[in-house]
Formats: C-alpha cells, structure tokens, sequence
C-alpha cells in the first residue's frame, strides 16, 4: 500500500489566489494611504483607519475561508495526518493477502 498526496489545482485553490492578488493591491493602497498620513495629511485619518480595520477583517475573514476550504479538499482527498491513503492498493493488497490464504488450505 502507498500513500499518494491530492492532486493541486482545485477551484478552492484558484479562489485563493485570486483573492491573495485582491489583498495585495489593498496592502499597497494602504501603504500609499500611510505615506499620506506620514507626510501630515491627517484629515483623512478616520477615512483610513475605518479601511484598516475593514483590511484586517477581511484578511481575517479570507484566512478562516482558506483554513475551511483546505479541510473540505483534506476530507475529499481522504487525508488523515498530511497523507492520502491509496485505496486502490490497498485493496489490491488485501486481495493478495486472500489469495495466499486461499492457496495455503
């Protein structure tokens, strides 16, 4: 019997990536949006500490969404501790197991 990893390039997998490239261009908007503030603009503060918590909710949200979407592929694939069980051989295995067994009566 052999364990097998899932193969990649699930639709779970390119939502996550969409959504890191989305995150991206947040964090550059932000960090645009901290180099304003730096430089003594401060009557956009509450413009921009209103969008950093929304930013920080929504990475979070994203995070939990990530970690759920790669315990339903897991469950699918029918990994148990970061390993595919190969069915296919296991069975074939316990049909040769039989098989000796049969021989040997």
């Amino acid at each position: 019997m052999t364990a097998e990893l899932p193969p990649g390039g699930s639709r779970a997998d390119e939502l996550l990536r969409a959504a890191r490239v989305h995150y991206a261009e947040i964090s550059a908007a932000l960090r645009d949006g901290l180099s304003t503030l730096k430089d003594g603009d401060e009557k956009h503060l509450s413009t921009f500490s209103q969008a950093v918590n929304a930013y920080w909710k929504a990475i979070q949200s994203s995070y939990e969404r990530e970690v759920d979407l790669e315990k339903r592929e897991r469950e699918r694939a029918g990994i148990a501790r970061a390993y595919a069980v190969d069915l296919d051989a296991a069975r074939a295995e316990i049909g040769r197991r039989l098989a000796c067994l049969k021989e040997r009566r």
